[in-house]
């Protein structure tokens, strides 16, 4: 349930530093003014979240692009499961070109900014994301909270669209431990939390927003899924035979008969 962005704590200073004796526009000036109060955690109803995920991906974009396309090549899809890689280098190897010396991070790249043409582009791609956001969301910052962005959808297993959940603002992204998205619907994360002492296995908690059934009829079908956003658990019943179940646990029984 660990929202807290570390990504954000290491980047979030070189952007800080550009701006020095940088007079920004008034808008910049407010996001700016929210990222350096925020406290870092990816929650719902945080604007500096928005803020800073738009930044760091237009940045992004802006250092590694120019690599590819220099080299002739347009990748697409990612290197690894998470399709937020898009083919770029590790987010530390752009850590260090940030905040460290980028001729040492990448010396063979010279077609990497450095110094005030990096601080520039700090700039310019904290501009370009605030421009980014108010199309997307209008010129009013109080609509850019993140969980505007940041909704969850739960896939039906049969792949049936009336049986999904979705639009389901929750916290977190892609750079936290509890895992959301950026900028978009997330699809992937945490889904099952399990918390056990193992000597004591009916004492076990658990929280799954859906079932395996697939019984979009049942009226236990996604009456989990608001815990599962709260970070609620429920007891796990685990008994290794049927008659130790407690006939007030037992809300029905389905016997199979052999054809």
């Amino acid at each position: 349930l660990d929202v807290h962005e570390c990504a954000a704590e290491a980047f979030l200073p070189a952007l800080f530093l550009a701006f020095e004796g940088d007079e920004p526009q008034e808008l910049a000036g407010k996001a700016l003014s929210l990222l350096k109060v925020w406290d870092c955690k990816a929650a719902p109803d945080s604007v500096a979240t928005t803020i800073w995920m738009s930044w760091f991906h237009t940045l992004r974009d802006a250092i590694w692009e120019p690599v590819w396309s220099g080299a002739g090549a347009s990748p697409e899809g990612s290197w690894g499961f998470a399709d937020e890689n898009g083919w770029y280098p590790p987010v530390e190897v752009l850590e260090q070109i940030v905040r460290e010396q980028p001729d040492q991070a990448m010396p063979d790249r010279r077609d990497i900014p450095a110094g005030d043409a990096l601080d520039a582009l700090l700039r310019d791609t904290f501009r370009k994301a605030l421009h980014d956001l108010i199309i997307k969301a209008g010129e009013d910052m109080r609509g850019w909270k993140w969980g505007r962005f940041n909704r969850a959808k739960f896939e039906s297993m049969a792949n049936v669209e009336e049986l999904s959940k979705k639009d389901i603002p929750i916290g977190g992204t892609v750079y936290t431990l509890s895992p959301g998205g950026k900028l978009r619907e997330v699809e992937s994360g945490a889904t099952f939390r399990f918390i056990a002492d193992l000597n004591s296995p009916d004492e076990a908690l658990v929280i799954y927003p859906g079932g395996q059934s697939e019984e979009g009829s049942s009226s236990h079908y996604a009456e989990l899924i608001e815990s599962w956003v709260k970070g609620e658990y429920i007891r796990l019943l685990c008994y290794n035979t049927p008659e130790k179940i407690p006939k007030g646990n037992i809300e029905s029984e389905t016997i199979l008969n052999p054809a």
